[in-house]
């Protein structure tokens, strides 16, 4: 399948639902009855202000000679930035991490809209490149946006949580036998292990709702009243927690392949077949 029509198919029939997906279940449960707290106050709440107002330092994408990635990003004329935030955001006096971001700008001949951050899913699946082939894909609508990709907090370009984990996969399934399920009990277990010894001070905030917090920082830091998303899978749960926490400054708002966050923990399944049927190619 070429580029142009994985992305089409992609953003027209979302990405199949087919990993794993954790959700704290009291977050999940609160935002099922309305309950999430808003964080609306944003650059008001006390010490987040120089977050809020920031400036943004753009730069080139491409990080050296085997950056495809970076390589497709400078050819479209995209730009590349790191934003800093709070590690915690109940103390945005303490640590700071940077969340990497991408831009595609609005095409100037189009009436622009705002700024839209994209996300396929994982979580945490790396998208600063994918502003390209959603441009491809979205045609005059997708010019009238500048087209933001975010690497999630903790992961891909931004500051990392390294696990020591040597493979550029996930563990999908146990397999078959009980040697098979052992194997994969021990491989995960030793991955858990891996990133507490490693991540222990950062891993109880690399959760969705500090991810939606980032999301108004980098709104507020491009400049943007309100801000515009398209998620997938996962990401349609980070889209519903950003509206819960900030629903005044959310835009437009699209939500594929949704998740049901009332009920947390391993989401199993596929939309193959619908994405099968939307498929215009031959």
């Amino acid at each position: 399948m070429d580029v142009l029509r994985w992305s089409a198919v992609l953003l027209a029939a979302g990405v199949a639902m087919t990993g794993v997906l954790a959700v704290p279940a009291a977050q999940a449960a609160q935002i099922g009855a309305g309950g999430l707290r808003s964080a609306a106050a944003g650059a008001n709440d006390r010490g987040l202000g120089r977050f809020y107002a920031q400036r943004v330092g753009w730069h080139r994408c491409q990080r050296g000679p085997h950056d495809a990635g970076g390589t497709m990003l400078d050819a479209a004329g995209a730009r590349c930035a790191d934003i800093r935030v709070p590690l915690d955001y109940a103390h945005p006096g303490r640590r700071t991490i940077t969340v990497a971001i991408s831009r595609l700008a609005a095409d100037p001949s189009a009436r622009k809209i705002g700024a839209m951050i994209i996300n396929l899913g994982g979580p945490a699946t790396p998208v600063l490149s994918s502003v390209v082939l959603a441009r491809q894909a979205m045609g005059a609508t997708g010019a009238r946006f500048d087209l933001v990709g975010m690497d999630q907090r903790l992961s891909g370009r931004s500051t990392p949580l390294d696990c020591h984990w040597r493979a550029g996969w996930l563990p999908r399934g146990a397999g078959r036998s009980r040697a098979s399920f052992a194997e994969m009990v021990h491989l995960t277990r030793g991955l858990a292990q891996r990133c507490t010894r490693s991540g222990r001070a950062m891993l109880p905030f690399a959760g969705t709702a500090a991810a939606a917090r980032d999301m108004d920082v980098i709104r507020a830091a491009l400049g943007e009243p309100t801000l515009s998303f398209l998620g997938y899978s996962y990401g349609s749960y980070l889209g519903a927690v950003y509206t819960q926490l900030f629903g005044g400054r959310a835009g437009r708002i699209v939500l594929d392949s949704a998740i049901n966050p009332a009920h947390p923990g391993v989401a199993k399944g596929s939309n193959g077949p619908q994405r099968e049927k939307a498929d215009p190619a031959p």
